[in-house]
């Protein structure tokens, strides 16, 4: 942006900048590029995004209350357990109804007779084997129950034929069909120590979903009922295709995770040396990191109730609850130490090969937000979201017209079942916005560009190696996914060279926070409309900022001293030559050894306690009581309650 008119008023005893004639142009291209990408959005999103189909007649509490009256006619009592709920859907079914019968005839499928949508709940104890699952569908329908009790637990040994026709009332009673309506499958039968086991497998007749029925199965704990199960049998002839399928996506993703691996090594070496030149802004770097820690720590307690769902019983409560803690805990580290990485050793050579472009630490300051370049940065970056969204529609729109296939989008999420949903926007849209442009834009390119001597082969080279570590989705053909990317890639670096970092990372968190919030601003719930806009549109409020400041101004402030040469840096020094003689931009303070000594042993620490299994019992523990003595122990435990442990 050129400044070819005069200056309107003082800042700091400096003449105030105004908007000039190509200003005016650039913002009227943005209004127009951004108007534009709404129009091509709201046309082409749903066609390029189609959605599966819940049709939801009942929410988790009502689940809940079905589940307890079904449980109550078993004459089963959950009073005192505790109480977890997910949403749930059995991913193979869904992908093989999809490709298979199409998204049209799936979504149909789907809610009856596949019933794949369901809420799955559990009542349990700490400590205790006995525990019930109850699953509903999101029609309000007992889709699956399943009741845990001991090996040992007493019950009866019916023989196969009663076992069969108290099954068969059950199935009747709960699964709304008549067994003219099946073909029996399958029985089978496990001795316990005090009781005998049965299961029993029906298929239901009718049109199937190419090779794949629909299944019931009804097992029995003696003479009681422990599992109902109504599923989608999918052949293993086409599990297997879609996994060698998969593989292609997985191969191409490992690749690119590979050359992603060996930069975060050479960004490791340039820490260390950019470290001994005392050349890197700690400050702003752990702003960042302690952001991402801190909403990466929080969206894991904040996902604590959804993880009661997996809590295995056989460990106490309070481990367990230590335990997550803990684990979200580590989470936050990993990733401080994943940005420090990238951004640590990226900065610098984004401030030597950029000099003219704002400076990452010095942009980050109250005085920034009242300059021309931070103002265009925001509107920037606001524009690349709706460009980038509609070329996105437009891609897969013309991609399906020749065959591509990517899976319909789930609108629903277990994420709205959590306290403080609005923690995952955020997290969501920090997160990959930090560590991509870091490490992709800001680290990569400069990194590639002397490797190669060109910056050309170095935006395509860091673009398309940021897109096929995308390739894992299971978009087809595999290729498609890391093409889309890529392509973004290459023109999100031209755009670096262009305008520098501070407008990506604004496209790409607002890019990320608004796909993950559309959930919530579709709940129709006041709390969660409010709080996901607030999430997404986060950086709207620095935006309105810097225009209330020029308006009240009457024009931006100066920013000559907001540059990547502004801020400076430590030239290398030649062969042959002291760090004294290297002319420098900065003062240059060398760090001592045992500072970077210290520093490199505080990352191996960090990383293998990341890293680092967990394995309890210790397998090398030496136990006072000893194996044998432990097992006659329990032989003769057994034996005293009527147990025979020889069978």
């Amino acid at each position: 942006m050129s400044d070819a008119s005069g200056p309107t008023g003082m800042s700091d005893g400096r003449p105030l900048i105004p908007l000039t004639v190509s200003d005016r142009r650039f913002l009227l291209v943005c209004l127009l590029t951004f108007v534009a990408g709404i129009g091509v959005v709201t046309l082409l999103f749903h066609r390029a995004f189609p959605e599966a189909s819940i049709g939801f007649k009942v929410d988790r509490g009502e689940a809940r209350v079905l589940a307890e009256q079904f449980l109550a006619g078993q004459e089963l009592s959950i009073e005192g357990d505790r109480f977890a709920g997910i949403f749930d859907a059995d991913d193979d079914s869904k992908v093989y109804l999809e490709r298979t019968l199409g998204l049209e005839a799936a979504n149909q499928a789907y809610q009856d007779p596949v019933k794949l949508w369901r809420w799955q709940l559990r009542w349990f104890r700490p400590l205790r084997k006995a525990e019930v699952r109850v699953a509903v569908s999101a029609q309000g329908e007992i889709v699956g129950f399943r009741r845990e009790i001991e090996e040992s637990a007493p019950g009866t040994r019916l023989l196969s034929g009663e076992a069969r026709r108290l099954a068969e009332t059950f199935l009747v009673r709960h699964s709304g069909l008549t067994l003219d309506s099946l073909n029996f499958v399958e029985t089978s039968a496990i001795e316990r120590p005090n009781r005998r086991d049965h299961s029993f497998t029906w298929e239901r007749r009718g049109p199937g979903f190419g090779s794949a029925t629909i299944r019931l199965q009804v097992d029995l704990l003696g003479s009681e009922v422990g599992v109902f199960r109504q599923y989608l049998r999918v052949p293993e002839a086409w599990l297997n295709d879609y996994k060698s399928l998969r593989s292609q996506n997985e191969a191409a993703g490992t690749v690119a995770t590979f050359l992603y691996a060996l930069t975060g090594i050479a960004a490791l070496v340039l820490i260390i040396r950019f470290a001994r030149w005392n050349d890197i802004p700690w400050p702003t770097i752990s702003i960042f990191a302690g952001i991402g820690a801190a909403l990466t720590f929080f969206n894991g307690l904040n996902a604590i109730p959804l993880a009661f769902y997996e809590y295995e019983t056989t460990q106490s409560w309070g481990a367990f609850l230590g335990n997550t803690v803990v684990g979200a805990f580590m989470g936050g580290l990993g990733v401080a130490i994943w940005i420090t990485l990238f951004g640590a050793a990226g900065e610098p050579l984004y401030r030597r090969e950029l000099p003219r472009l704002p400076s990452l630490s010095r942009f980050l300051t109250r005085r920034a937000i009242g300059t021309k370049s931070f103002f265009s940065s925001l509107i920037l970056g606001y524009t690349l979201v709706a460009a980038f969204m509609a070329y996105q529609c437009v891609f897969y729109v013309v991609a399906a017209h020749f065959g591509a296939w990517a899976p319909a989008e789930t609108p629903y999420s277990n994420l709205l079942n959590t306290q403080f949903p609005w923690v995952t926007v955020l997290l969501i849209g920090f997160l990959p916005s930090v560590t991509e442009e870091f490490s992709n834009r800001m680290f990569s390119i400069p990194f590639y560009r002397r490797l190669v001597r060109s910056r050309w082969i170095a935006i395509i080279l860091a673009g398309f190696v940021w897109g096929f570590l995308h390739a894992s989705y299971p978009n087809q053909p595999f290729w498609i996914r890391g093409v889309e990317v890529g392509v973004a890639g290459v023109v999100i670096g031209l755009l670096m060279y262009r305008f520098g970092i501070f407008p990506l990372l604004i496209w790409h968190y607002s890019v990320d926070a608004i796909y993950t919030s559309l959930l919530l601003l579709r709940s129709g719930k006041t709390y969660l409309v409010i709080s996901g806009a607030l999430a997404a549109g986060v950086l709207l409020l620095p935006l309105l900022t810097s225009i209330v400041l020029y308006l009240r101004r009457k024009g931006f402030t100066p920013e000559d001293d907001l540059t990547n040469e502004a801020a400076g840096h430590v030239e290398e020094p030649r062969a042959g030559e002291s760090t004294a003689e290297v002319h420098i931009a900065v003062a240059l303070r060398r760090v001592s050894p045992k500072l970077v000594a210290l520093a490199i042993l505080a990352v191996v620490v960090a990383g293998i306690v990341v890293a680092w299994p967990t394995d309890y019992p210790p397998r090398r523990l030496t136990w006072p009581l000893g194996r044998e003595k432990a097992h006659r122990l329990a032989g003769e435990f057994l034996q005293a309650h009527g147990a025979d442990p020889d069978s």
